[in-house]
This record gives structure tokens, C-alpha cells and sequence, in this order.
């Protein structure tokens, strides 16, 4: 069975010597620092409780997963760090918040240093979806997919890339967390009027084939999820998508996807 954590004041514990670790309930008392190392996952049966001036950090790949619906408690700090792949100025990351929506965290938050942000609208007048602008004090809605330009000051150059390090501060999400699907009318023949960009909630990985054959899930989207990798620079040779007309646009190929029969990535890159 697996026992309570509490990390005392003026105690640090970092999880580095095991990949899986279990615990009923996590508590971090005032000044102690709680550390879930990369790669690393603890599981907690019930709720993490952060007192005042304690501090929970997740490093980049770590997972927090919780089995029970129960409300976690968060006076003190928690701290979600995760890290993009290498990037220049025009790439776009999809981001995703773990944090509760009460918490406030905002794409400001997220990255202050960029001017491009955007969400996507499904369907217009019921027919193709748009991107639409959103304001960096917009707080970030929990299974709500977002993209973010890199930082303005990353280099011009495509081939001058460099990551970006996102940290989500708040209470962690735990339990069922809903996002409408929306559609519009253009019928089933058509994808133009379908795609919703969602994100996964939690301060965790999901397991992809659960999501897919959830009843209330399976009922309303597609057996297949895509993933945006930014894997090419844009290009005026790209065709313009169906949500716009651009200058510069991205290939379609850059979307990696999985389904139930397994996955399909993208094309390397020449040279």
C-alpha cells in the first residue's frame, strides 16, 4: 500500500533515484521544497496539499498523476516546468494548461515574450474555422489548446534554433475536466468545418487509446489525434491552408497523428 509524503520545513526531496514512485497523499509543509526530477512520475492516490511557502516542482517530462477525484489544496507554490522543442522567431509551439482556471494563469504567464498568440475557432457562419488573436492576459482554460509564437527576441534564422522553457504556476488540475466540441454544417464529407484544438489537462501524460474509447468522447470526435511538430520552416511555396490567406504558410506534414492502429510521424527534414 502506498504511505503518505510530507516533506517537513527546511527539507528538500528530490525524486532522482526512481522512475515511479506512489504515495496516498503528497503534503508539502511551509519551506519545504518537493522536487519530481525529468522522466520521473509519482502517483498519488488522493489529493497534494501545499501549504504556504511550500514549494511542489515538476520538472520537464515528469508526470503528477492522481487516481481519485479529490480537490488538491495549494496555499504554497507548484511549479510545471516543460520545455519546447528547439526553435527560431516563426515557430509556433500548441501549448495547453495544467493549472485550474481559478488559479488565474495566464499566456502572459506563459511566455510574456511574445507578440503572437492565438486560439482556434472550429467553424465561422458554420462553415471553416479561423485562428483568432487572444490577449496575453487571457487566462488560460484548462483542455483549451493554444498556439504561441517563440519569444520576439529568438533569432530570425531558421537555422539558428534554441528552446523555451514554459513553467505553470497554480493548483495542479486533478479529476474529469470537459471542453465542448464544436462543428458546423458543411457536412460529413468535409474536415474544414471540424478541427478543435484541444490540449491534455493534467500535469501528466494520458493514455491516448483510454481518451479514444471514452463512450462520451468517441460519440462527438475522430478515432485519429493530430499533433503539430513545426518540423519545416514556413515557406511561400506552402499552399495557403483553408483557415486564411498568408504570406508564408506551413505544410500539412508537419502533423504528426496517432489512432489505434499506431502513429505517423513526419517527414526528416533534407539536409
Amino acid at each position: 500500500p502506498s504511505a503518505n509524503v510530507v516533506t517537513k520545513p527546511n527539507t528538500t526531496i528530490s525524486s532522482c533515484t526512481m522512475h515511479e514512485s506512489y504515495a496516498k497523499n503528497v503534503t508539502v509543509k511551509s519551506t519545504g521544497l518537493l522536487n519530481l526530477l525529468s522522466s520521473n512520475n509519482r502517483t498519488v492516490t488522493d489529493l497534494v496539499n501545499i501549504d504556504a511557502g511550500g514549494i511542489f516542482n515538476v520538472k520537464n517530462n515528469g508526470s503528477l498523476i492522481q487516481i481519485n477525484n479529490v480537490a488538491n489544496t495549494v496555499a504554497g507554490t507548484f511549479n510545471m516546468e516543460r520545455i519546447t522543442q528547439p526553435m527560431y522567431k516563426l515557430d509556433y509551439t500548441y501549448w495547453g494548461s495544467p493549472i485550474m482556471q481559478s488559479s488565474g494563469f495566464t499566456l502572459g504567464s506563459l511566455s510574456s515574450g511574445s507578440s503572437a498568440r492565438y486560439t482556434w475557432t472550429p467553424s465561422v457562419s458554420n462553415v471553416s474555422g479561423i485562428w483568432t488573436s487572444a490577449a496575453s492576459t487571457a487566462v488560460m482554460v484548462p483542455a483549451k489548446g493554444y498556439i504561441v509564437r517563440a519569444p520576439d527576441t529568438f533569432s530570425s534564422n531558421p537555422a539558428t534554433k534554441v528552446t523555451y522553457t514554459g513553467n505553470f504556476i497554480g493548483s495542479p488540475n486533478n479529476g474529469d475536466v470537459t471542453i465542448p466540441i464544436t462543428y458546423g454544417t458543411m457536412g460529413a464529407g468535409a474536415t474544414n468545418d471540424k478541427w478543435n484544438l484541444i490540449s491534455n489537462p493534467y500535469p501528466s501524460a494520458v493514455n491516448a487509446a483510454t481518451f479514444l474509447n471514452l463512450a462520451s468522447n468517441a460519440a462527438v470526435i475522430g478515432g485519429t489525434i493530430y499533433f503539430w511538430t513545426h518540423n519545416s520552416p514556413p515557406a511561400a511555396a506552402f499552399p495557403d491552408p483553408f483557415s486564411g490567406t498568408y504570406a508564408i504558410n506551413y505544410p500539412a506534414t508537419d502533423y504528426g497523428s496517432w489512432n489505434k492502429l499506431g502513429g505517423t510521424g513526419t517527414i526528416a527534414l533534407s539536409g
